[in-house]
């Protein structure tokens, strides 16, 4: 069959659609389970997007305000994981964007109080929100004794 035999396929028109649904009920009921089975899974993907973060805020600092996704905070034995969020009071320009927050994915080692930065963007406008910049990092573990990342790990590493 060639793509010119297909098209005139396609453009032949349907005379018995009405009957297809008059001759079988069971049909019909299996299209109408369907729908409703993609309307309920539409309807729970927006709700997902509305309450994805649930961000608390942990410092509020003289240029930052400092957030953790209470959803995101995952902890195994003596390491934690979550996403935090930093809203700047004062726009920032890194890498050549201007940012008013980022997000960074982060690791504790609660037992030795260090941090590892996995994944970052920054967002032209606070909370997360708007276009975003993937920024890369270094992979370094770093000392979290020191203010705001005591702030921080105390929040990711606190017992469930």
């Amino acid at each position: 069959m060639n793509n010119r035999s297909l098209i005139i396929q396609l453009e032949k028109p349907v005379n018995n659609v009405g009957n297809f649904f008059k001759s079988s009920t069971s049909h019909a009921k299996i299209y109408k389970t369907h729908a409703y089975t993609l309307l309920t899974l539409l309807f729970l993907l927006v709700s997902l997007e509305a309450c994805a973060a649930t961000w608390i805020k942990v410092l509020d600092a003289e240029d930052e305000i400092y957030f953790v996704d209470s959803s995101t905070i995952l902890r195994i034995k003596e390491r934690s994981k979550a996403s935090i969020l930093i809203n700047y009071k004062i726009v920032q320009r890194i890498e050549g964007v201007d940012a008013w927050s980022s997000r960074v994915d982060t690791e504790f080692d609660c037992a030795n109080a260090k941090m590892l930065f996995h994944k970052a963007a920054i967002f032209e406008l606070t909370m997360g929100k708007g276009s975003w910049t993937k920024i890369d990092m270094d992979n370094k573990w770093r000392d979290a004794k020191r203010a705001p990342l005591d702030s921080l790990m105390n929040a990711a590493c606190r017992p469930a």
